[in-house]
Parts: structure tokens; sequence; C-alpha cells
């Protein structure tokens, strides 16, 4: 079975002429078209499930990581500050 896929894309030039103590405008429109969702199922291999496990863990680590790296920065320049104070 083949699918064909198609896109559109329109436009309209007009011009007009206003009174002299006017504003000029410029108006855009834009009529999106819904997405496309294509949804198939088929069946995963078993490492396809653990790189994606992995992908996960290592991401998680990863933002815990900088996370604690951000907070490890902001505590001690927040100690500097709180010694240059006092």
């Amino acid at each position: 079975r083949s699918q064909v896929r198609s896109y559109q894309q329109t436009h309209q030039w007009s011009t007009r002429t206003v009174p002299r103590k006017t504003i000029p405008q410029a108006k855009f429109s834009y009529d999106l078209s819904p997405v496309e969702v294509v949804v198939r199922k088929a069946e995963r291999r078993w490492y396809d499930f653990v790189t994606s496990v992995f992908a996960i863990i290592g991401g998680a680590f990863t933002v815990m990581s900088m996370t604690s790296g951000f907070m490890n920065f902001a505590s001690a320049q927040f100690k500097a500050s709180i010694n240059k104070m006092g």
C-alpha cells in the first residue's frame, strides 16, 4: 500500500491606499493544518529496550550531576559573600 503525502502553500497579495494620517499596517494570518501522526505497532528487540533504559538512566545522571555542580558552585559563592561581610 503506498501513501501519498501532499503539502500545500498559498499566498495572497493586495495593495491598498490609505489616508495620509493613517498608520500603515501589515497583517499576517496563518491557517495551520493538523499535524499527521503515524502510529505503527512493531516488535522491539531486547537490545533496543536496553539501549532506551540506559539512555534514560544516563540522562537522569547527567541532569543530577549538573544540578549538584551548580548547587556546589552557588553554595561556595554564597559562603564567600558571607565571609566578606563579616
